[in-house]
């Protein structure tokens, strides 16, 4: 393999290369989504769980996307650059993942082992997240200024396809073959991406494994000198106002996403009868149309601003849950419910591209990739809570009631979103940056 790959060509000689990697490398983070998020929770609702249940196990397994808080400074100051800054983390990280996937295909789900089954997708996600900060890492090293759009895009497009593309096919297999065949299917794809990671290197010149000749490249800066220091001038950046602000935005419309998440089978299955292989198939077309136009947001983005593309998509959304939950009467017409749910889905996937886009703009060059994996985990923890809540609120309301709450947390994060100025932002940044000669001298 190594005299197969000496030209190989690196990912900073390729353009076409990057793109590909990174967008292989998100499709298979939507691997474990789509059959953990998507086909399980439906099939679980089938095989008598209730909301409350369903709403603890997703809450469960998307804790470990919190862990990225603290993954990102690990990932900076613990590197082996002969491999590359990322590229080891991310072999490591999906080797996790497959071993993971394999375990719950092994592991048969009867009546009362559902805690079993929180931990083994805890495992996952734990593995998934930590890949996520990695290739969050890499496309801020090795992707030039001016392909970050594009590339954001092509990212986005790989996410959401996985996550299609795994909650349509796991729900046909869980249906039809068990949980084992899905999950084992799964952890197959992932270790076809896992090539890329084996074979393309950050840059000419290093290690391919390492046990192989080669090392670190001359470029290549060496990681913080600390820890602490790090997570200084983390937590400097963090805390401006207009980075708090955004932070809980995204708190209030992933909590609302968390929400969604456990009412749409609840509705779907457990209301309207559906079996969970045909809820699952038409989540993975929705989010396959929602794959195909996370390409062209980046373009309004460009034309309307990172903040008003953000806003008007939670104006959207707050709006058709509104709507939906006061019209209970209309669930029964198919045409109806999954009108609203792909106009929902294409608005959710505009504000993430917005809201990623302004996040790229708040970062601090200096710490960049553990604030950009911070602002992430910070999306998933309300991602987590919101399906929490559902659980604790499931015996107080009814589904139509829910559908309302969620439309008000959805407007209020517009609300919050308003008071929003990058500029201010950035210069306070700049005023950061002009500190640290001062700071390194005294």
């Amino acid at each position: 393999m190594v005299a197969a790959t000496r030209n190989f060509p690196a990912l900073v000689e390729s353009q076409r290369l990057r793109f590909a990697t990174l967008t292989a490398f998100y499709f298979a983070q939507g691997v474990p989504i789509g059959l953990l998020d998507i086909a399980l929770p439906a099939w679980l609702v089938e095989q008598g769980y209730s909301p409350a249940e369903i709403g603890s196990f997703l809450a469960a397994i998307g804790l470990p996307w919190v862990f990225k808080l603290v993954a990102g400074p690990f990932m900076d100051r613990y590197q082996f650059l002969a491999m590359g800054k990322r590229r080891p983390w991310i072999i490591a990280a999906q080797a996790g993942l497959m071993l993971a996937l394999a375990v719950l295909g092994l592991f048969p789900v009867v009546g009362g082992e559902l805690l079993v089954l929180m931990a083994i997708g805890f495992l996952a996600n734990t593995f998934t997240a930590a890949q996520d900060v990695a290739v969050d890492g890499l496309a801020i090293d090795v992707l030039p200024e001016q392909e970050r759009g594009r590339a954001n895009g092509f990212m986005m497009f790989g996410q959401v396809a996985g996550i299609a593309l795994f909650g349509g096919l796991s729900g046909v297999l869980l249906a039809r073959f068990g949980l084992t065949v899905a999950a084992l299917v799964a952890a197959a794809a992932v270790s076809a991406v896992f090539l890329f990671a084996l074979l393309a290197r950050e840059r000419p010149g290093e290690k391919l494994l390492p046990w192989t000749a080669g090392r670190a490249h001359e470029s290549t800066q060496p990681p913080a000198r600390s820890l602490l220091a790090m997570f200084g001038d983390l937590l400097r950046v963090l805390f401006l106002p207009m980075s708090l602000l955004l932070m809980l935005v995204m708190v209030f419309a992933r909590m609302a996403t968390g929400m969604a998440l456990v009412a749409y089978p609840v509705v779907a299955v457990d209301q309207l009868g559906h079996s969970a292989e045909a809820y699952s198939t038409l989540v993975s077309s929705v989010y396959m149309v929602a794959a195909v136009a996370a390409l062209g947001v980046g373009l309004l983005v460009d034309r309307f601003g990172a903040k008003q593309v953000a806003i008007t998509a939670l104006v959207m959304v707050g709006t058709i849950y509104g709507v939906f939950g006061l019209t209970p009467q209309l669930w029964a017409v198919d045409t109806y419910v999954i009108g609203m749910f792909v106009l929902v889905e294409l608005s959710v996937q505009t504000f993430m591209v917005a809201m990623i886009a302004q996040h790229m703009n708040i970062t601090w060059v200096k710490v960049a990739a553990t604030q950009f994996a911070v602002y992430m985990a910070i999306s998933n923890l309300g991602r987590s809570a919101g399906a929490a809540v559902f659980a604790a609120l499931s015996g107080l309301f009814e589904l139509p009631q829910m559908f309302l709450v969620i439309a008000a947390v959805t407007l209020l994060a517009s609300v919050v979103l308003v008071p929003f100025r990058l500029s201010g932002h950035q210069l306070r940044l700049q005023k950061l940056a002009a500190a640290e000669p001062a700071a390194a001298a005294a």
